[in-house]
Formats: C-alpha cells, structure tokens, sequence
C-alpha cells in the first residue's frame, strides 16, 4: 500500500483515487437526521452520489430512497435498528436485512418486478461506517475475502453464515491490520492529507484500513 501511494503520490491518491470516500463520510456526519420530518430528501443529501452508492449494476441509495418514499416509518425504524448500540451488531444487520428483504419483496409482488433491494453486507457496514466512523468499518466483501485469504491461508467462511456473523468475522483481520498502520508515521501522514479540509479526521483509523484493504486487493 505505501509503495503503491509513494508510487502514484499521495495529492493523486487524495484528488484521483480515494479521497471521495472520506468526503463522504464527512458529508454524511454534517447532514444525517434519522428524526427528519422528509427521509427520502435527507438520504439525498446526506449520501454523496459516488460508486459507494450507486454503480453501473448497484443502487443502494437509490433503492433506500424509495422505501423512505413508499414506506418511510418502516425504513426509519429500520435504520434505528441498525444503528441502535444496544444490541448486538450481529443481529441488527440481520434484522435491518431482514426489514428491507421484506419490503422488496411486497414492493415486487404490489408492481409484478423482481427487483434487487441492493441493501446487504457492503450498503449496510457502509451505513455503520458512516454513521459510527470511528467504530465500524465499511467492507466491500470481494476485496475483504482477498485481503483475508491473502494474510490467513486457512481464511474461509462457511456457507449459509448469516451476514451478521460474516461482518463479525471479516473485522477481526480487519481490527488486526488498523492497530498495525495506526502507528506508522507513513500512515499518519496519508490521513491527514486524506482528511484536509474535513471536520471528519478518521481519528481511530477505520476508514484508513478500509482504504489500505481496499487498494492492496485491488493491487493483488
């Protein structure tokens, strides 16, 4: 990872790779209100529209702003469940997945469609990492099985493990490597410039590991 930065520099890793994402993570802090009297406008604000949220084949956002349309108290409950510290972080993706699994489904059979909600593991710890940024980080489950399998050769998950235990599993490789960088000067040096200008400071390294996680399973 510090190779790949030192190679391209850190500005370009800032302004053309990766610096969106803590921008995002900013913006989302600033503006979130789960108490807001118009959901659906607020999601809008609140999440910056970049390939976090919405791809070429991935709408998350898009599909979250249409249950806040057409079911608001329900996605607003569903929302305060997942971000409720009270319970146990296994079981409230589970049962936020399990909300949204539901409302797809009555929306599909209500239009006759056999649309994707896109609301799973990467939109859900991506809410949590934007939500608690300096407590649960967001994975992208392609490129965490990468940098798992390629520090644990025995890594592996068994089928027909609930998303809840997958993200329990996934951040004990990921708690290891951020107590490893946050001690590097080097490392230091790369969140500040990623955090500039930004009232969010990635103080505990979350969004760092994601972003070193990240970049090196791309690389491998």
């Amino acid at each position: 990872y510090l190779d790949y930065v030192e190679d391209i520099g850190t500005e370009v890793h800032v302004t053309n790779d990766e610096g969106y994402k803590f921008k995002s993570v900013d913006t989302f802090q600033k503006n979130f209100k789960l108490d807001t009297q118009n959901l659906t406008e607020n999601i809008d604000v609140a999440m910056e529209q970049n390939n976090l949220v919405a791809g070429n084949m991935y709408w998350p956002k898009k599909m979250l702003q249409l249950f806040a349309k057409e079911n608001e108290e329900e996605t607003r409950e569903a929302l305060m469940l997942l971000f409720n510290e009270k319970i146990d972080i296994s079981e409230r993706i589970n049962h936020t997945q399990a909300i949204f699994d539901e409302l797809i489904i009555k929306r599909n059979k209500k239009l006759g469609e056999t649309a994707n909600s896109f609301i799973s593991l990467r939109f859900l710890s991506l809410l949590l990492g934007f939500h608690f940024p300096d407590k649960y980080p967001a994975v992208k489950p392609r490129e965490w099985n990468v940098f798992c399998k390629y520090i644990d050769d025995d890594f592996r998950i068994p089928n027909g493990t609930s998303t809840g235990e997958r993200y329990k599993v996934l951040c004990t490789y990921i708690d290891a490597l951020n107590m490893k960088i946050r001690v590097l000067p080097e490392i230091q040096k790369i969140k500040d410039a990623l955090t500039r200008g930004l009232d969010f400071t990635d103080s505990n390294y979350n969004w760092m590991t994601q972003d070193v996680i990240y970049v090196t399973a791309r690389i491998i």
